[in-house]
């Protein structure tokens, strides 16, 4: 776990490039449903429990937005884009919540108009020139 304490001088940008790194590495691996394995140690079963990546891309995807969220008044038009997606996202889970979908289809939706995020942040990342991002570090 990342060290927050006042010793820590990185900055908003370097957080931001941190987390693009970790959703570059999720997005390497397959995307794969979560699921149990047993295994037997030392005469014992053993139930690991291995995560949904899509699941972990959705989420690292959404923090990360919501990271930037607050700079994206900077780039015409990107707050009217994520709230176009919002409501995609919104409608998707509704549909879902109504059982028109099953709980795959409903990940694999959601994963798909997560990428369009993905892409579109990344686009933004460019655009706004993050860079520019202020320079106090995040540790008070």
């Amino acid at each position: 776990m990342p060290d927050y304490t006042s010793k820590d001088k990185k900055t908003l940008k370097d957080r931001v490039f941190e987390h693009l790194d970790r959703i570059l590495e999720i997005s390497t691996k397959e995307f794969v449903a979560g699921y149990w394995e047993k295994k037997i140690k030392d005469n014992q079963l053993l139930e690991i429990y291995h995560p949904d990546s899509r699941r972990c891309f959705i989420q690292a995807v959404e923090t990360w937005a919501d990271v930037l969220a607050p700079y994206f008044k900077v780039a015409e038009g990107m707050e009217d884009k994520i709230k176009t997606i919002e409501k995609e996202l919104k409608e998707t889970l509704e549909k879902y919540e109504e059982g028109k979908l099953d709980e795959d289809k409903y990940i694999i939706l959601k994963l798909r108009l997560i990428r369009k995020l993905f892409r579109l942040l990344n686009i933004f990342l460019e655009q706004s020139n993050i860079g520019r991002l202020k320079t106090k570090t995040t540790a008070g």
